[in-house]
């Protein structure tokens, strides 16, 4: 069954193709530029994630920086808000603070204790992972908006199918 299609996110994938033309900083991101460093992340989270909140805001963390570099994050927000849920723009809007919080430099224990206890915190975490886990070099992706909502579709199809199994109930309905 194909529960989405192209059209429901073509203006994010014109924002991702716009990524492509982003350079990074080798330092930091061997893998090149934006796309690249975003297509990476979204097939590190599929592997590793049901939830998809996290697999979408994998994909679309990072399109602010088609506006600048410094404080991308909430322009990623931004762009994405009227497109995904209010949990996948949270998790875009927060990944460079909970990088912060995880590299020990978020230094006031106000701030500190108020992300550890937000109940999206440890989404948070696993999206900190996959962003680390996409700056492979060596790794050059292609953009295929048809394959992303393939791979979207089977994983929606996987979910359901895993949590049938799990209830019980007969999947061959």
């Amino acid at each position: 069954m194909n529960y989405f299609n192209v059209e429901m996110f073509e203006p994010l994938f014109k924002l991702l193709e716009k990524c492509k033309d982003v350079q990074q900083e080798p330092e930091h991101h061997p893998e090149g530029n934006v796309l690249n460093h975003s297509i990476q992340c979204f097939n590190h989270a599929l592997r590793e994630t049901d939830d998809f909140d996290i697999i979408l805001a994998a994909l679309f963390h990072d399109v602010g920086k088609i506006i600048e570099n410094h404080g991308h994050e909430q322009h990623s927000a931004e762009l994405c808000e009227n497109f995904l849920t209010p949990k996948a723009v949270w998790l875009i809007e927060q990944h460079m603070r909970g990088r912060l919080f995880v590299n020990g430099k978020m230094t006031q224990y106000t701030k500190v204790q108020e992300l550890a206890a937000h109940p999206w915190f440890p989404d948070l975490i696993w999206l900190i992972r996959i962003d680390k886990l996409g700056r492979n070099p060596n790794k050059k992706v292609l953009f295929d908006k048809e394959r992303i909502i393939k791979l979207l579709n089977i994983k929606i199809d996987d979910r359901f199918r895993r949590n049938q199994e799990r209830s019980g109930e007969d999947v061959n309905i």
